[in-house]
């Protein structure tokens, strides 16, 4: 008796685990058409790069602007505005 509820609690945790990767992968292929569709990435390593690439462009456009504030500042100061 112990031995048939043992099986029936093996049959169901399989069952549950079948349905969280099943679950799994639907999320996992709707993020993947997600980053196709909106970044025409298809791989986490493509879109791993895309966000590299991403945040240096950020980070040049960041610098890029304290530089014409800086300039702007002067200018202003020199002005003596």
């Amino acid at each position: 008796m112990a031995t048939e509820l043992d099986l029936e609690n093996i049959k169901a945790r399989i069952d549950k685990l079948k349905n969280e990767k099943a679950r799994a992968e639907g999320q996992k292929q709707t993020i993947e058409e997600t980053w196709k569709r909106d970044f025409n990435v298809s791989t986490l390593e493509e879109a791993e790069e895309l966000m590299d690439n991403m945040q240096k462009e950020l980070d040049d456009y960041k610098a890029a602007q304290e530089e014409y504030l800086s300039a702007a500042d002067e200018l202003l100061t020199e002005a003596g505005v």
